[in-house]
């Protein structure tokens, strides 16, 4: 029995170019994303969103004048992207004296774009510039390509949104397994890169034994409560892809992913797209609901070409390989968790009450009798009053009981007795 289940595969890029140069660059690679489904429609792709990027390109950047990271490449709203802009240029001005920056208007995505050449020092403006500085919108793919070096946790929605794991390997068809779980439902998505000749799939279904962490990447935990997980190109908008549902996550599911037996690829509702895509580039999955975690695993293989692999897995699942540990640090086995709290507080009520009832039964015997009766005695009454008024509670809950059950079989007997003579 295979370790693993091999779906399908995953494309990152286009087969044939867009004839917009710029669209034609983001789709010739770009990052993975997985995400609850709920939260996918977060996503915008190429889409403008509301995040803007202040950003110095060319020889200028990799000079020591650049204050980086002193200044924020990524901003939430526009004025903080000014105010970066506005003092990059200062610390420019500042560090080379007599340096034209000219301003190009027009030259960025958003009408409210500043662009400028920095030039040589004493010259006009007309000799090669050593350097351009930008402030422009910036859209969710930029954004994915910049932060994601290998494996990084990304918010959709510009940076008050969802968490989302950005995957990012070279340009290739990643292939995809899974494993199920509990309740037949998915626990692990495996995508799986390869650039060499030789057959992986055998290695991918026994697991990735021989694989490992690399340690270069850290680890991405989220959030997925919604039974349904999709995976696709960053450049994909998960808007487009599923804001048409109400609950994604169920239209999923009514669309065919329940009779798909819990994976297929979705549609990537982008205009143009199917005459240019390579393959699939979404995927959804219904998976045990709970938290999440990627991780970046690696190994070399006989090609020489090396496999790396994204192994998203829920907290808690049976692993399917002997290095995988997807343990819960911190959460504890059902027969080691401490009692529940709502029990816990209805056992210490019962306590408190019948504590307060043997309390006022002895206070009433010391009242009537204590005066007469020598210490001794008395104790040994109030223990005898104790017992007896359990005694007589029981009794009397007895008897209640007894009585309700013989009154329940008599009427039982009426009522047969009643149909009987009807029907005689």
């Amino acid at each position: 029995m295979s370790q693993l289940d091999i779906v399908g595969t995953l494309y990152n890029h286009a087969a044939a170019p867009h004839p917009d140069e710029r669209i034609a660059l983001a789709e010739s690679e770009g990052p993975f994303i997985l995400a609850d489904a709920k939260d996918a429609p977060r996503w915008l792709g190429l889409d403008y969103g509301g995040r803007w990027k202040t950003w110095v390109l060319g020889p200028l950047a990799s000079l020591p004048m650049i204050p980086w990271p002193k200044f924020d490449r990524f901003h939430r709203h526009k004025h903080e992207a000014e105010g970066a802009y506005v003092a990059l240029r200062g610390a420019i001005e500042t560090c080379m004296v007599g340096a034209p920056i000219i301003e190009k208007p027009g030259a960025g995505e958003s009408p409210e774009a500043r662009y400028a050449g920095v030039y040589p020092q004493e010259s006009d403006g007309e000799a090669n510039p050593i350097g351009f500085l930008m402030m422009d919108e910036c859209n969710d793919y930029d954004f994915a390509v910049h932060m994601t070096k290998g494996m990084a946790c990304l918010r959709g929605g510009n940076y008050d949104g969802p968490r989302m794991v950005s995957y990012r390997p070279p340009p290739a068809a990643c292939t995809v397994a899974t494993k199920k779980g509990i309740n037949d439902r998915i626990d692990h998505i495996v995508l799986v890169f390869h650039p060499g000749p030789d057959d992986q799939r055998e290695f991918i279904r026994d697991g990735l034994r021989g694989a490992g962490p690399d340690g270069n990447h850290v680890d991405v935990k989220i959030d997925c409560m919604s039974g349904v997980i999709v995976a696709f190109w960053s450049r994909l908008s998960g808007r487009d892809m599923l804001g048409h549902y109400d609950d994604p996550a169920m239209g999923l599911c009514n669309d065919g992913l329940v009779k798909a037996g819990g994976a297929m690829a979705i549609p990537e509702r982008l205009e143009g797209f199917e005459a240019r895509k390579a393959g699939p580039g979404a995927w959804a999955f219904i998976v045990n609901p709970g938290k999440w975690t990627s991780r970046w695993w690696y190994t070399d293989t006989s090609d020489g070409a090396g496999l790396s692999a994204c192994i998203f897995s829920r907290d808690g699942a049976e692993p399917f390989n002997p290095d995988l540990d997807c343990s819960m640090p911190g959460i504890l086995k059902p027969e080691d968790m401490p009692p529940d709290p709502m029990q816990a507080a209805q056992s210490r009520m019962k306590e408190i009450a019948t504590d307060k009832a043997t309390q006022m039964v002895q206070d009433q015997f010391d009242d009537m009798f204590g005066q007469y009766m020598p210490a001794a005695v008395m104790e040994r009454w109030k223990r005898w009053a104790q017992e007896k008024l359990y005694a007589l509670v029981a009794g009397c809950v007895s008897t209640v009981l007894i009585g309700l059950l013989i009154l329940g079989i008599l009427g039982l007997v009426v009522v047969v007795s009643v149909v009987k003579m009807m029907m005689g």
